[in-house]
């Protein structure tokens, strides 16, 4: 056996993983773009199950943000009231 070709078996071997590999982030890549524009205009959140979670909570104008942001403040005022602290 030529010490060449087992040179060559292994860098055809390295170049095709290395394309196999390239070829899946690309996929990845664009699955999550076409996915990132199907949800665009989603009302409800595609990152958590909880609004309290989730980093983008304040910036959010998602429906489900501003009602759990309605139920925060409803429930501090009730709270507030509950010990005697006025508004």
């Amino acid at each position: 056996m030529n010490p060449s070709a087992s040179l060559d078996r292994r860098q055809f071997l390295k170049s095709g993983a290395r394309y196999a590999l390239l070829a899946g982030l690309g996929g990845l890549a664009v699955t999550g773009e076409a996915k990132r524009r199907r949800l665009e205009n989603d009302p409800n959140c595609v990152h958590l199950w909880t609004c309290a979670d989730c980093a983008e909570f304040g910036d959010c104008a998602k429906p489900k943000a501003q009602d759990f942001r309605q139920a925060q403040r409803q429930a501090s005022l009730r709270a507030r009231q509950s010990t005697g602290q006025g508004p």
